[in-house]
């Protein structure tokens, strides 16, 4: 299974150019809610936002909600075909960045991380997110921080 999502992103990947921060405008988080509190997420957005980006948001939630920002295992079938309708558009937009925000390693929020247009990937050097990231940033015990961090360190992209 991990290889499969290895090679997917590496398809994905392999013909696209990434801009720097200053000239991107499509910006997506991708998060875990487990593990991410939506506060966090909302400072983040609203950081991206004061720059002039458009951002959008997506949360992996283990219990079944109809919110349209958040998806669930039941929102992807055992053949990985993409049930809910705003989670396709999500993985359609082609990001010139995209966070992902997750410790867990959950393999849902692989799956679309992998699947994601995104140009470039940003999360945290986790084992299970080192083959698919292109920026992997080492997680701080403190999550508000090691947000902070992350975006510190997509701003230097030139």
């Amino acid at each position: 299974k991990n290889k499969i999502l290895e090679f997917r992103n590496k398809i994905r990947v392999a013909y696209k150019e990434h801009n720097t921060y200053l000239e991107s405008t499509n910006i997506g988080i991708l998060y875990n809610a487990a593990d991410f509190d939506f506060s966090i997420i909302s400072d983040a957005e609203k950081n991206l936002t004061f720059d002039g980006k458009k951002v959008v948001t997506i949360g992996f939630e283990n219990h079944v909600t109809e919110n349209s920002l958040l998806f669930n295992s039941k929102d992807i079938s055992t053949i990985g075909k993409i049930k809910k309708e705003s989670l396709k558009n999500f993985i359609n937009q082609p990001f010139d960045f995209l966070i992902a925000l997750d410790i867990s390693g959950n393999d849902f929020f692989k799956y679309i991380l992998v699947s994601s247009k995104a140009i470039c990937k940003i999360g945290f050097d986790t084992e299970q997110h080192t083959k698919i990231l292109q920026m992997a940033i080492k997680m701080e015990s403190d999550k508000t921080q090691a947000v902070t961090t992350i975006l510190k360190y997509l701003k230097m992209i030139s």
